[in-house]
């Protein structure tokens, strides 16, 4: 437990001499760009921390921004450390000679999170507006770094179920229904499946004006895309359809709420999903509820 700049019992230089020896501080250090693939299953660079130019750097292995004076000495001798032991590092997970346990990586995204930081010069850091491509404490693309032959990684969207009045968000991120699913597969051996799920924003939904952001997930039972995904809100007026991009695993659909009555109480409006892949007489469907405040 810390106090101040001290642990609990420990002088100030006991706890520097504890917290060098802490591997859990150290992973928490990001790795050097220079050093490590800092990119996303797509290829394109992560940039949680970027400089003034959006070029993504490590900013506990680039101290330049770190204000020089001995309050800030031990900081940079850890950001050198840091260097020294993580700064390369690799997004895939295996043991030479040991065989992985399988691994399975639930990405939340729909919550207002911090995704990127400008570091300056001078010192001072900058965090940019706050996005939906997180779960609230951890960004998406930095979830989903993660690799490996045993590692499959769904994408979960959080914000209000069909099977809840209020929003369920983190950290009660494993209280949705999809996320049940896989713990039933990964606790109790039953068989995976695909991962098909849908979600409306969390702030939109109880909103009841303007339009409002509904959340698809679709992958294979190894978080692999499925071919020739698309969307069809059935019971929604109009019946719009729209698909996934080719590759994609997720979308996002921005709906408008003109002309919807309440058919659930009297102020919901439940509607449906169907999402289907495949095609060529071998396509499923995967109906999912949806209900947003009207």
């Amino acid at each position: 437990m810390f106090f101040g700049k001290k642990l609990i019992g420990l002088s100030a230089s006991e706890t520097r001499e504890v917290m060098s020896t802490c591997q859990a501080g150290y992973d928490l250090f990001p790795p050097d760009p220079l050093k490590t693939r800092l990119q996303g299953s797509d290829g394109k660079d992560l940039k949680l921390f970027v400089n003034a130019s959006q070029k993504q750097v490590g900013p506990l292995v680039e101290t330049s921004w770190i204000p020089s004076g001995p309050a800030k000495d031990f900081m940079r001798e850890m950001a050198a450390e840091a260097d020294q032991r993580l700064g390369r590092r690799t997004s895939t997970i295996e043991l030479a000679g040991v065989a992985m346990p399988p691994i399975t990586n639930v990405v939340g995204w729909g919550v207002d999170t911090e995704t990127r930081c400008t570091l300056n010069a001078d010192g001072t850091l900058d965090f940019q507006p706050a996005t939906k491509d997180g779960d609230g404490t951890v960004a998406m693309v930095s979830a989903a770094w993660l690799r490996g032959p045993g590692v499959r990684t769904f994408f979960l969207p959080i914000g209000l179920f069909a099977n809840f009045i209020v929003p369920e968000r983190h950290p009660r991120i494993w209280d949705p229904p999809p996320v049940r699913e896989i713990f039933n597969q990964v606790l109790k051996d039953t068989e995976p499946m695909p991962f098909v799920c849908g979600a409306i924003d969390g702030d939109e939904a109880v909103d009841p004006s303007g339009p409002f952001t509904v959340r698809l997930s679709a992958s294979d039972a190894e978080g692999n895309p499925l071919p020739n995904v698309k969307t069809t809100f059935t019971t929604f007026p109009g019946k719009p359809t729209v698909s996934f991009r080719a590759g994609s695993v997720r979308k996002e659909v921005v709906m408008k709420r003109d002309g919807l009555k309440a058919n659930v109480g009297s102020n919901l409006f439940r509607f449906r999903a169907d999402i289907s892949w495949g095609g060529g007489g071998s396509g499923e469907t995967r109906e999912v509820p949806l209900l947003v405040h009207v």
